[in-house]
């Protein structure tokens, strides 16, 4: 039997106790080293295997994996700075700004109008700095992130929300980004709660219009690279500031939107063109009262605003976290909100809950803000930041570069498909058969989250498939797609959680606190290879328990290459068939929604530095570092890569002449674009999608 050649999964952090490798040959002992010094080993049981290592350095990281007489070696990873701790800064200045009044113009809104007073524009910004405070000489422009408050509604006490953010503000700024936290408060108090969200993205869209122009701060900022989080309604407002900056010209650069905890007050507006990213708390207040968490438009279902938003985006859903818990303001106060916490129930302590969430933002705004994609894996892949240690976080994470199997039906502006109509759980998105084998099954059914799961805090639709024996399936056929050993197989699943009349848990298929693991297979028509989600640490999780539980999606995601270790022989350039097999336990009713391979790694936005197109067969580089396509594209924020994309009279021209229409537009507007592609070579890359921001 030959080795199958290892693949590191990115990120790895200096300090880090653990490697994960995928494309391991079981039976094969993978060893971590970093140039010649041996950092640990462990013979592999499965595809996929975590390594325990000590000593990791900043050296480039190696998996090497050695079965009787053969080896094979992975491609090298550099380790990254864990996002948990502290930046390359050592400190952070802090400076108030006040700009005065802004008018805050009229705006109708399906629930009355909004706007029409004036709001202050003050905040605390935080600049990078050395250890004495001072911000150092040279420092140039850098990231931008605004921090919006949310809704402080007891009257009794005017605290100054702003302030409640300096956690992760400072912790922004050591880490080389400029971040304010603004003052909301009027907006608070002059407007009423349903109506508010699109007043609170105009002063957001003000205090970015004086801090990219303050005379003090303006040499220090980047207009084309911003990030805005927000908590709570300030969570949801940032989407609308999001929406506002849609309608401006020219726009200012907003890469990235954080929501913290949000409420749904507006579900008529989305998230689009930028990276999104929600943290939500198992035991926030906000998610006591299903009438107001789920349903056709819950003005607390914040969940709503992950499934409306475009891609990348992600969602964190973290055991024992509190809405308050991420102001610590707000929580100290003797007229806090919170209730006391139900001892029955696991509390995370307020600073650890700000720590992960600080680890996280982070991970995030690297991704988006300054083109370090390694750590868009704390969101995506096996690894969270070593400050999240045994807390449960439960993770959501879609790619714009994806080749769809099926996504039972919803519309999707993003990525150019219709809603079907009517929902059809025996065709498939691909236009192929799918259906359930064995002779258990209860339920095989098509449901809309929003009107037949009243537990599903969820605003899409999906599969909700339910059996009696384990020896039942589910499958559904592919014509043919091709896939690459690097790229990734991704489902959104959750258990099924209902309420007998009692309000006792139904346990008839999810017994309480059991988790699932499914096994996955992939079929070519000839080969097949199964792969159970365990292999990477993942199983379906039990519903976490709150002042009320709900069923909550998370992502599961196979690499392609532990399939391919599994069996060689599987050809998945020409797959024909997924198939679930439900082998785990006698029962179980499980929730399925967006079947996808998320088909190539994917840029940071970027302008284009360079486009050129040359003759047929030409190519671009020496042998050992060539592409051979007709147009290369150098990217601004990717120097030293060379992205190409084949212009050919075959079946790829049409797709391909859209991709290089949009690179012209790009360059000709100077607009900013993200790039998915895949490595060819050590500095080329072939583009397999263009996506416009």
């Amino acid at each position: 039997m030959s080795v199958h050649p290892p693949r590191v999964l990115a990120p790895v952090a200096t300090g880090d106790g653990v490697v994960w490798v995928s494309g391991t040959t079981p039976g094969a002992t993978v060893t971590i080293r970093q140039g010649s010094v041996e950092r640990g080993r462990r013979q592999a049981t499965g595809p996929v295997t975590p390594v325990g290592v000590t000593g990791i350095t900043g050296d480039p990281v190696e998996a090497v994996a050695h079965l009787d007489a053969q080896s094979a070696t992975s491609a090298a990873v550099t380790p990254v700075r864990d996002p948990g701790e502290a930046g390359e800064f050592p400190g952070a200045a802090v400076r108030d700004v006040d700009y005065g009044s802004f008018p805050v113009p009229t705006h109708d809104t399906p629930q009355g109008t909004d706007g029409g007073f004036a709001a202050p524009l003050r905040g605390r910004v935080w600049l990078p700095a050395d250890s004495a405070g001072q911000v150092p000489g040279g420092l140039g422009r850098r990231p931008l992130v605004v921090i919006a408050h949310g809704y402080w509604g007891n009257p009794l006490e005017d605290v100054e929300s702003l302030k409640g953010y300096a956690w992760l503000a400072g912790h922004l700024a050591r880490w080389g980004m400029v971040a304010c936290s603004i003052d909301l408060s009027t907006v608070n108090r002059e407007t009423a709660m349903a109506t508010q969200q699109w007043s609170r993205g105009e002063v957001i869209m003000a205090m970015l219009d004086r801090l990219t122009t303050d005379d003090d701060l303006a040499g220090y900022v980047d207009r084309g690279r911003v990030g805005l989080v927000g908590h709570s309604m300030g969570g949801e407002g940032v989407v609308l500031a999001q929406a506002i900056n849609r309608t401006r010209r020219p726009r200012y650069g907003i890469l990235g939107l954080v929501s913290i905890a949000p409420t749904n007050h507006r579900p008529d507006v989305a998230a689009t063109h930028t990276a999104y990213l929600q943290l939500h708390g198992s035991l926030d207040y906000l998610l006591q009262d299903p009438r107001y968490v789920t349903g056709p438009a819950p003005r607390f279902g914040g969940f709503r605003l992950h499934d409306r938003a475009w891609r990348p985006r992600s969602l964190a859903f973290i055991d024992g976290a509190r809405h308050e818990g991420w102001n610590p303001i707000w929580l100290a106060s003797p007229n806090s909100l919170e209730p006391e916490p139900d001892p029955a129930l696991p509390v995370l302590p307020a600073d650890r809950q700000r720590r992960i969430g600080q680890a996280l933002v982070t991970a995030f705004l690297l991704d988006v803000l300054t083109g370090r994609e390694d750590y868009r894996g704390y969101l995506a892949g096996p690894v969270l930041p070593r400050v999240v240690g045994a807390t449960v976080v439960r993770r959501q994470h879609q790619s714009p570069s994806v080749t769809v199997i099926d996504d039972f039906g919803d519309a999707d502006a993003q990525l150019d498909l219709p809603a079907e109509e009517p929902a059809d759980k025996t065709v498939n998105r691909r236009g192929l058969a799918a259906r359930t084998t064995g002779e258990g099954i209860d339920r095989w059914v098509d449901v809309d989250h929003r009107t037949d799961l009243p537990l599903s805090v969820h605003g899409t639709r999906g599969l909700d498939v339910a059996w009696r024996n384990d020896t039942t399936s589910y499958e559904t056929n592919l014509d043919a797609v091709s896939v690459a050993p690097s790229d990734t197989l991704s489902m959104r699943l959750a258990l099924h959680y209902d309420e007998t009349d009692s309000g006792l848990p139904d346990e008839t298929h999810n017994p309480v606190g059991e988790d699932l693991d499914v096994v996955v297979e992939l079929d070519d028509g000839t080969e097949r290879a199964a792969v159970p989600l365990s292999v990477t640490g993942q199983v379906v999780r039990y519903p976490l328990a709150g002042p009320q539980t709900y069923s909550v999606f998370q992502t599961v995601r196979l690499p392609v290459d532990a399939f391919t270790a599994t069996n060689p022989d599987l050809d998945v350039t020409a797959l024909k068939r997924i198939r679930l097999v439900f082998s785990d336990r006698p029962t179980g009713r499980l929730l399925v929604d967006d079947i996808e391979f998320e088909t190539a790694a994917l840029t940071a936005p970027s302008a284009i530095s360079m486009l050129r197109v040359h003759d047929l067969g030409g190519g671009y580089g020496p042998p050992d570092d060539h592409i051979d396509t007709e147009v290369i594209v150098h990217l601004a924020g990717r120097p030293g890569e060379t992205f190409g994309l084949a212009l050919r009279a075959d079946a790829t021209l049409p797709a391909n002449w859209g991709m290089f229409t949009g690179l012209r537009v790009a360059l000709v507007t100077g607009g900013q674009i993200q790039l998915a592609y895949r490595r060819v070579g050590p500095t080329v890359r072939e583009i397999v999608a263009v996506v416009p921001n």
